[in-house]
């Protein structure tokens, strides 16, 4: 493989040393110890959201793998604590208690839901230690905690990509909108609905549902009947797929717009056919990115992991490099790190190019996929002839 578009150099290895300094438990004035450089990884890794968070963890692993192979940290090497939740938000808070009094952990990396980030959040301000999420979109993270950042933008960014698409680009004008019942739903329900109506759009009608319920005929029924143009769909893959299903046996050939979960691989294994044509904003990794760090991760993946991929393994990677950036540039301790992160801008990740402002949030490009011919493709607007 060629090493020049390796995204960690041996420069930024060697300032990830300087995490020793921002150890939570550490007292002022102790001294760092040859002790492998700890970072604490907050996931589902059971529940029903361990699949996203084993693919977040895959890509953490690749990231600690690539330092360590490399020398590690001026001879020392990076370690993962990992915690897993559940995906119960008091687990997630016990887990961060128990990583920041008793690991001593630089900085956390996660968690992926939502609701969970929201718990931590008093946790981060109360150790004053930096937490990189990898997927925790909800608009109430933002500005919530100056030590609390992502590398998935704010729901807003991703409704408004969505919503706007389809009314410009699609002509939809009456939508509808069947969404998960908890803070990732609502929250990409409550901007789409308010983008695509300032637009000139009508939201005709929305359903909500429990995450894994398997009786959503009756409300995708319900909302077939006033005729929408468009279904959109937010929610975890697997409901996705099922409300995909369900959508093309009642009969419905309205438009898919799908939540960026729906570009998960076995989405498309679980809907089949029925999902082809379906659209979804992608705000989190585009393969066909030119950005050279996007290659180079998918590259390091394919030759480690004999595989494709997927936004939450970048992501994870990504929450890991973030955090070496801010080590890198001098800074020490959780105020620090997260002063220089909510200033980052431009910086060349597996995800693609993210900055950072002072809420937390990132920015990064969000692009439009379509199912076509069982694949995830960018969506390319048919050609108009003259």
């Amino acid at each position: 493989m060629n090493r020049k578009p390796r995204l960690v150099t041996a420069a930024l290895l060697a300032a990830i040393s300087l995490s020793f300094s921002t150890q939570c438990s550490r007292s002022p004035g102790q001294k760092a110890t040859q002790s492998p450089i700890r970072i604490g990884v907050v996931l589902p890794l059971t529940g029903d959201t361990a699949e996203y968070g084993t693919r977040c963890k895959d890509g953490v692993q690749l990231a600690v793998a690539e330092i360590n192979s490399t020398g590690g940290v001026g001879g020392t090497t990076v370690q993962a604590v990992y915690e897993d939740y559940g995906g119960k938000p008091q687990e997630g808070v016990a887990a961060m208690q128990r990583l920041c009094s008793q690991r001593n952990v630089a900085a956390i990396v996660g968690p992926v839901e939502s609701s969970v980030a929201l718990a931590m959040l008093p946790l981060a301000n109360q150790y004053k230690t930096v937490v990189v999420s990898p997927t925790a979109s909800s608009p109430d993270l933002s500005g919530r905690s100056r030590f609390f950042f992502r590398v998935w933008p704010s729901d807003i960014a991703e409704a408004k990509a969505i919503a706007t698409f389809a009314f410009e680009r699609l002509g939809v004008r009456r939508a509808v909108v069947l969404y998960v019942n908890n803070d990732y739903g609502v929250g990409l329900l409550t901007h789409f609905r308010t983008v695509f109506s300032t637009l000139g759009g009508q939201v005709l009608g929305t359903e909500s549902y429990m995450q894994g319920d398997p009786n959503l005929r009756p409300m995708l029924a319900k909302l077939a009947a006033l005729h929408p143009e468009a279904f959109y769909l937010v929610g975890y893959h697997k409901d996705l797929a099922l409300a995909t299903k369900l959508l093309r046996e009642l009969g419905s050939k309205a438009q898919i717009l799908g939540s960026a979960n729906y570009g998960t691989p076995e989405l498309l294994s679980i809907a089949g056919s029925a999902a082809e044509g379906a659209i979804y904003a992608n705000p989190a990794y585009d393969p066909t990115d030119p950005v050279g760090s996007v290659e180079a991760f998918r590259k390091l993946y394919e030759e480690s992991r004999h595989g494709e991929p997927t936004m939450f393994e970048a992501n994870g990677y990504d929450s890991v490099m973030v955090l070496a950036a801010a080590l890198r540039s001098g800074a020490r301790g959780g105020e620090q790190i997260a002063g220089f992160i909510s200033s980052l801008s431009g910086y060349q990740g597996a995800s693609g190019t993210l900055s950072f402002d002072k809420n937390g949030d990132v920015t990064k490009p969000i692009s439009i996929f379509t199912v076509e011919n069982g694949k995830f493709e960018p969506y390319v607007l048919p050609r108009v002839e003259k």
